[in-house]
């Protein structure tokens, strides 16, 4: 019977949760959503609404979703995060649907909250984006 519960206990710790241990895939997948707003300067605009929906992709890498509208209809765009999303610089890039505009952005995390400036094809300072 000691045999048996030894047992139990070494399939239990190998189980178990651990910090020591990297995530299954399947919690790799999960989604992360946040939103926020955004600013544009290029052209001047009212701020507006923004959500994000992140998939990992790797440690502190994740494929992006952002959605957002401009005079009412939405706007779609496709890229990468890289970064802490807690705490710590971010960078990424971004592309419209039609792949007719990009951004590439940056700024940092802190307590959960992101902060950006974006950057119009890659080099026009065009605004900038909040997102929890």
């Amino acid at each position: 019977m000691k045999l048996y519960h030894a047992v139990a206990v070494v399939l239990c710790l190998l189980i178990a949760p651990s910090a020591d241990r990297p995530t299954l895939a399947a919690d790799a997948s999960d989604e992360i959503t946040l939103a926020g707003g955004y600013t544009s300067t290029l052209p001047p605009r009212d701020p507006d609404t923004l959500k994000a929906v992140l998939k990992s992709t790797g440690a502190n890498k994740y494929d992006v979703t952002f959605t957002a509208t401009f005079k009412g209809k939405p706007m779609i765009y496709t890229g990468t995060i890289e970064g802490d999303l807690k705490n710590g610089p971010i960078t990424g890039q971004a592309k419209s649907a039609d792949g007719k505009m990009s951004y590439t952005f940056n700024g940092a995390s802190k307590d959960g909250a992101i902060a950006c400036k974006h950057f119009k094809n890659g080099k026009d300072a065009s605004g900038e984006f909040t997102l929890k």
